[in-house]
């Protein structure tokens, strides 16, 4: 890679890996609802940082020096500039929609998220800059494959609303080849190297990924600013607290995340894979968002 590949490398991790690790072991049962919203207003920042981010070749810069400038004088405005460019794909109903949502974001923290992104780029020097390596495959889907796509598995698997199962509908009406977890101990207990080669062992190469602002329903879709993404395997890594679905092309699985502390699995194959990686799954079947956390047992006799 050259420099201009490291630094883009570089603001890659930074978003998608480093971002994430200060907020891992947060324990959202205990948030108050101006912490949940802080840590909202901080995941819209980073998802229309990442946003930027991708939609930008390393390709488009002759140096390292403009390559930063780039991305340090954009940043500011990445959060206003994704919603707007969301909002070109929508119809009015789901325009005014977004707005309303969009109210609640806090723009102060999103500035200061933007701030500490361009920080970052900022002191990165050469000797950093070449530690960096190139990250797994991750694309922005355009607005025309989001759409297709999405609408695509919310018809295959019955998805009504911006959730799913367990969230929209009991256990009376839950999917044939679908079971859920609690999330918590699906974190602590399967390793992550092992559910990743369950997809590798079934061929699959591409993964999208769908946050919750992909409703759509009664002609509304809620553009919020998260891209819908096309990953490999390699960064697939289902977690809480995003709400979020993933699928492929085949359309013969699904795994959904729910704010209430719960992952779904769905698929015959995928189901039965989960099962063999995890010997005590069906303990940690989900009954509820207030079961204890892994930590909590610790000590405990």
């Amino acid at each position: 890679m050259n420099s201009v590949e490291r630094l883009h490398a570089a603001a890659r991790r930074y978003l998608e890996i480093t971002w994430f690790e200060a907020t891992k072991d947060k324990d959202w049962r205990k948030a108050t609802r101006d912490e949940l919203q802080a840590a909202s207003s901080r995941e819209y920042a980073r998802a229309a940082l990442e946003w930027l981010v991708l939609r930008t070749k390393p390709r488009k810069f002759s140096s390292l020096e403009e390559a930063r400038h780039y991305f340090v004088s954009r940043s500011g405005a990445a959060f206003d500039d994704c919603i707007e460019g969301g909002l070109r794909a929508l119809n009015r109903k789901s325009q005014d929609a977004t707005r309303a949502r969009l109210d609640d974001v806090d723009r102060t923290i999103v500035a200061e998220e933007a701030g500490r992104f361009c920080q970052y780029l900022s002191d990165l020097d050469a000797d950093t800059l070449r530690t960096m390596e190139t990250l797994p495959y991750r694309r922005i889907l355009s607005p025309v494959e989001r759409r297709r796509h999405c609408t695509a598995m919310r018809r295959r698997w019955d998805i009504r609303t911006s959730g799913w199962y367990p969230m929209d509908r009991g256990d009376d009406d839950r999917p044939a080849n679908a079971l859920a977890f609690q999330s918590d101990y699906f974190d602590r207990e399967v390793a992550r190297s092992d559910f990743q080669a369950l997809f590798r062992a079934r061929g699959v190469t591409r993964i999208w990924q769908f946050s919750e602002s992909d409703y759509i329903g009664e002609g509304l879709m809620i553009g919020l600013p998260e891209p819908a993404l096309e990953v490999e395997p390699a960064v697939f890594v289902p977690r809480f607290p995003l709400e979020r679905f993933w699928t492929s092309r085949e359309l013969d699985w699904l795994v959904y995340v729910s704010h209430e502390r719960s992952i779904t699995i769905a698929g015959d194959w995928l189901v039965s894979g989960v099962k063999a990686i995890w010997p005590n799954w069906e303990e940690r079947r989900y009954t509820g968002w207030d079961y204890p956390r892994p930590d909590d047992h610790v000590g405990a006799s």
